[in-house]
């Protein structure tokens, strides 16, 4: 042999079918020899296998792994050299059903003193049954597409009391606030001292001057008593003649005598202030004195303050 090494027989290969591979043991030393064995013989796809390869027995030695050569659908996921115990490991995957082969796998041994290779030991391949996960022959029946199922989410309620509980306090600043637009934009009414019918007639007749003509004097005082009718019994009494007032004497609750007074009273003034009719002093003096008893009886009469 070359380098003054030489084979004293051939390499003694024992197989084992199943987990084990095959033992070589080179002429020169007996006692080496090579195992490669598989954790399992039936697997599913995607299983890893664990194949391992054991070299025994070597002295002043050392070992030269080689690499392990494998086709699709056989994958190599891992390798694991243990230099110490002589060993390396292969994590395999095989992503297919069927009957699968592992090749031998090949070791080298070399002289620790001048690194010369010595010879090589090498496996029987292996064989592995890959099966399928689906039980049987018969393709599974496929079952009809579900529904999607409707995802149900839980009330969220603190947020739901924190945004009440917000627009609520909202609400009540917005009512506050408008009240007291509504209180800043009041503002108080101030009633002026209003005058009964009765109260301004008599104001009015003793602001009613004597110096006045006759024609002025009358005008005046038959539109104090005309309106104080009105104001007291609502009858336009200012916008009826004294003829209007004589016709509808009988929807005017005065006493009928002091009607007819009051109308004597009319009827005297209309010629004073048309006619021109003359009348004196005193006759003024009596008619105010006239008109002011008018009043006083209208008054308890119609209960009027």
């Amino acid at each position: 042999m070359n380098k003054g090494f030489s084979f004293l027989g051939s390499v003694i290969i024992f197989g084992w079918l199943g987990f084990y591979g095959c033992t070589a043991i080179p002429e020169n030393n007996n006692s080496v020899s090579i195992e490669a064995s598989l954790d399992t013989n039936q697997v599913t796809i995607g299983d890893v296998i664990h194949l391992t390869v054991v070299v025994r027995a070597i002295s002043n030695q050392r070992l030269v792994f080689s690499e392990l050569n494998v086709e699709n659908p056989i994958e190599i996921r891992e390798k694991s050299i243990f230099n110490e115990e002589n060993k390396i490991q292969f994590q395999i995957v095989i992503w297919d059903t069927g009957f699968f082969t592992i090749p031998g796998y090949s070791v080298g041994i070399i002289h620790v003193k001048d690194s010369t290779l010595d010879y090589s030991l090498e496996t029987n391949p292996l064989e592995i049954i890959v099966i399928s996960t689906l039980t049987g022959e018969v393709q599974p029946t496929l079952k009809p597409i579900k529904e999607p199922v409707p995802i149900v989410y839980p009330t969220p309620w603190a947020k739901i009391a924190q945004w009440s509980f917000l627009i609520f306090t909202i609400l009540i600043l917005l009512f506050a606030w408008s009240k007291r637009q509504i209180y800043d934009s009041f503002v108080p009414a101030h009633y002026e001292n209003i005058q009964s019918p009765f109260s301004r007639a008599v104001e009015r007749l003793e602001k009613l001057g004597s110096k006045l003509d006759d024609k002025t004097f009358y005008v005046n005082l038959s539109h104090i008593l005309r309106e104080f009718v009105e104001h007291s019994v609502f009858i336009k009494s200012l916008e009826m003649t004294t003829e209007e007032i004589i016709a509808n004497k009988r929807i005017i609750p005065i006493d009928n005598f002091l009607l007819e007074q009051w109308i004597s009273f009319l009827s005297r003034s209309d010629r004073i202030k048309y006619a021109r009719e003359i009348t004196s002093q005193n006759q003024r003096i009596e008619d105010i004195n006239w008109s002011k008893e008018f009043l006083k009886w209208a008054r308890t009469h119609w209960e009027l303050v």
